[in-house]
C-alpha cells in the first residue's frame, strides 16, 4: 500500500466507484477521490437538501459591485450565489458546488441565478440604475443545448434587453 491504501484488491473497487459515479452523474469522465467511497449518507445529504434548496428558495445572491477607479462608480455587478440555510450560516459556494456537480444540479442552480439575479437587475433599473449584472457559469453550462434559450427566456422575464447580462465562465 501506498498514501492512499491503493492495493491489488482496492483498486478494482475503486474503479467500480469511479465508473459508478460516472454513470449516475451522466458524465464521461471521473476523477477518482476518497468522496466516491463514502458510503455513509453525507454525500446523499447534501446532494437532497441541495434539491431542496433549489425548490424552497433558499439559493440566494450577494452581488459584489465592480467599480471604475476613474469614475469611482460602479454600473456592474457581479451575482454571488449563496446557500441561505434557515437556521444555518449561509454557505459559501465552495461548500456545495461540489455536491452540485456530482448531482448534476448545476444547471438548475445556474438557472435559478440568473432568475434571482436578473430579477434584482430589474428593480435597480427599475429605480434608475443602470447596472449590468455579471453572473458565473460553468464551462458545462455553456455547452448545454437549453443554456441560450434559459437566458433569452429570463431577460424576457424581467423585460431586459440583452447587453445587462454578462456571462463569466468559472472552472
Amino acid at each position: 500500500e501506498k498514501g492512499g491504501g491503493e492495493n491489488l484488491y482496492s483498486l478494482p473497487q475503486k474503479a467500480e466507484n469511479a465508473l459508478h459515479k460516472a454513470r449516475t452523474t451522466h458524465t464521461t469522465v471521473v476523477n477518482y477521490s476518497p468522496l466516491i467511497d463514502e458510503d455513509d449518507g453525507q454525500i446523499f445529504l447534501v446532494e437532497q437538501l441541495l434539491r431542496s434548496a433549489l425548490l424552497n428558495g433558499e439559493i440566494t445572491c450577494y452581488y459584489q459591485p465592480k467599480l471604475d477607479l476613474v469614475t469611482n462608480t460602479s454600473y456592474e455587478v457581479e451575482a454571488l450565489v449563496r446557500w441561505d440555510r434557515p437556521g444555518e450560516t449561509v454557505m459559501p459556494p465552495h461548500l456545495f458546488f461540489p455536491a452540485a456537480k456530482r448531482s448534476g444540479l448545476m444547471f438548475l442552480l445556474t438557472e435559478r441565478v440568473l432568475d434571482i439575479a436578473l430579477q434584482q437587475t430589474k428593480e435597480w433599473r427599475d429605480q434608475g440604475m443602470p447596472i449590468c449584472m455579471s453572473v458565473n457559469i460553468t464551462a458545462k453550462d455553456l455547452s448545454n443545448k437549453k443554456l441560450v434559450e434559459t437566458v433569452k427566456t429570463t431577460l424576457k422575464k424581467y423585460n431586459l434587453p440583452g447587453n445587462v447580462l454578462m456571462l463569466e465562465i468559472i472552472k
